[in-house]
């Protein structure tokens, strides 16, 4: 037990994580955005983040610390949600930039669709399965008013700074009507735009640009990359991409993954 506690923590040091790329990736590079060393450890992967991470980078304004075609391979489970449009354009133009020929990159992503979806068969009992529990919390708490766990609420709030981690406040609280004739008259990139619009200018951003399949896949073809395609849950051209660990298993409810290829 000590001895297997001792590898452990040597397999996690930054001595450790470069034998286990050469032994299990050849010395490619393996890239993992968003992911802290601590939160996020896969022998051969390496973390790109502001903090905690074996490269630090802040990730809103691209300039990945790599040299040009020198990246195997990239993934992002739940990062490209919290950076705005403009800046999620550059850190996938910048992926395009520092990945090899051949290299493949997977997004997963909270689906747009699929949120309105939910919310318009008003399954409320969805939402709360998918992510509502720090927001339950903090309402027994006495922290947030109940009127959060309301079904309209929790849509708007997975739009607008929804995050168990950063915002202590929960999302937007909004009229019931309000938000059903808003998805009518402004479509659902408008009605995307018009909940981020409703946050507190002071309050950290948490979602600010969940995307539909076509809005992303878009992107990714305007960035120069090839075969894009809408995939599933560990459904990956990479074997490394694979494994349920990679693309964690718990978001699979409410993700679509994107994969594609630099030419």
């Amino acid at each position: 037990m000590l001895l297997n506690r001792l590898i452990d923590k040597f397999r996690r040091t930054q001595l450790g994580r470069k034998i286990g790329r050469q032994l299990r990736f050849g010395g490619r590079i393996y890239l993992s955005l968003g992911d802290t060393k601590d939160k996020f450890f896969r022998p051969g992967w390496e973390c790109v983040d502001l903090v905690g991470s074996d490269f630090l980078c802040d990730l809103r304004y691209g300039n990945l610390p790599f040299p040009d075609n020198s990246v195997d391979a990239i993934h992002a489970s739940h990062l490209i949600e919290h950076l705005t449009f403009d800046q999620g354009r550059l850190l996938v133009q910048d992926c395009f930039r520092c990945m090899k020929r051949g290299g493949v990159i997977r997004f997963a992503t909270p689906d747009l669709n699929q949120l309105i979806g939910k919310f318009e068969a008003s399954d409320w009992h969805w939402f709360l399965a998918n992510g509502a529990s720090p927001i339950f919390q903090r309402v027994q708490a006495g922290v947030l008013p109940p009127e959060h766990l309301l079904l309209h609420n929790l849509f708007v709030g997975w739009l607008a700074s929804y995050s168990g981690r950063f915002d202590v406040g929960g999302g937007p609280l909004v009229d019931v009507r309000i938000v059903g004739d808003k998805l009518r008259e402004l479509g659902r990139y408008g009605f995307r735009d018009w909940c981020v619009s409703l946050m507190d200018p002071a309050r950290v951003p948490a979602h600010v640009h969940v995307y539909d399949y076509p809005e992303l896949h878009d992107l990714f073809v305007s960035a120069g990359f090839r075969l894009v395609r809408n995939g599933k849950f560990t459904d990956s051209a990479c074997p490394a991409m694979q494994s349920p660990s990679i693309d964690r298993q718990e978001r699979a409810e409410y993700s679509f993954y994107i994969e594609a290829e630099k030419p």
